[in-house]
């Protein structure tokens, strides 16, 4: 017996936290501009939250002056691929992992649509 479930039997009741232990409003879904897969398996635990970094250190002080600003907007926007976690309404811990699809649905590789 296999503990793969499918994307859409699952509901919700608890928050979502991402492969840090960080909570995300939600899971990214598929939109005509960027097409997701998703693979759902039940898990034993959460993740545990990682502790935060201390900017306040030397070498974070250091980096954070280096760092371009285009890298510092692309680090605040939210998580699209990756783990995340929620609590279904049977009590499962579900584990569903996120990976973008580098061709539209639809589309053939070899469709001549270039």
């Amino acid at each position: 017996m296999s503990n793969s479930i499918a994307f859409s039997e699952t509901t919700t009741l608890n928050c979502i936290v991402d492969e840090d232990g960080n909570p995300v409003p939600e899971i990214p879904r598929s939109t005509e501009a960027d097409y997701f897969y998703y693979e759902e398996t039940v898990v034993d635990k959460m993740p545990a939250k990682k502790p935060p970094r201390d900017p306040e250190s030397m070498l974070g002080k250091l980096k954070a002056i280096f760092k371009p600003p285009a890298v510092k907007a692309v680090e605040h926007l939210p998580k699209r691929e990756g783990k995340f976690y929620h609590v279904d309404e049977q009590g499962r811990v579900i584990q569903t992992t996120v990976r973008r699809a580098y061709v539209n649905p639809g589309i053939g590789a070899f469709s001549g649509g270039f």
